[in-house]
C-alpha cells in the first residue's frame, strides 16, 4: 500500500523516564543520513526496522533556526560572488 505524502510522517518519540529516543520516518534523505551515521557510529544509533531508528536522547538535538533576514541574505550573496571571483582569479593565475 502506497502512502500519500501527508501520511509519510517523521515522528520523534521519547519520554522523561527512558534514556533512548525513537525516530520513525518515511523521509528518504533523513533515512540515508541515519544509515550513514549508523555505519560510522553503530554503538550510538541502531535501526529497529526500515523506518525506525533508536538513539540516546542525549545524542538528539532539536534546534529551531530563525529565518535569515533579507539584509543578511544579500550580504551572503555578495560574499559568495566575491569568493567565485577570487577562485576564478586563482585558477587563471596558476595556469599562466
Amino acid at each position: 500500500m502506497k502512502l500519500t505524502k501527508i501520511e509519510m510522517e517523521t515522528i520523534i518519540l521519547f519520554n522523561e523516564e527512558e534514556s533512548m529516543a525513537e525516530i520513525y520516518t518515511h523521509n528518504v534523505k533523513l533515512q540515508n543520513r541515519f544509515n550513514k551515521f549508523i555505519e560510522k557510529n553503530p554503538k550510538i544509533m541502531t535501526k529497529k526496522d526500515k523506518n525506525t531508528f533508536i538513539l540516546p536522547k542525549k545524542s538528539l538535538r532539536i534546534m529551531p533556526i530563525p529565518p535569515i533576514s533579507e539584509d543578511r541574505k544579500e550580504k551572503m550573496r555578495e560574499l559568495g560572488n566575491e569568493n567565485k571571483i577570487n577562485l576564478k582569479n586563482q585558477r587563471t593565475n596558476t595556469h599562466e
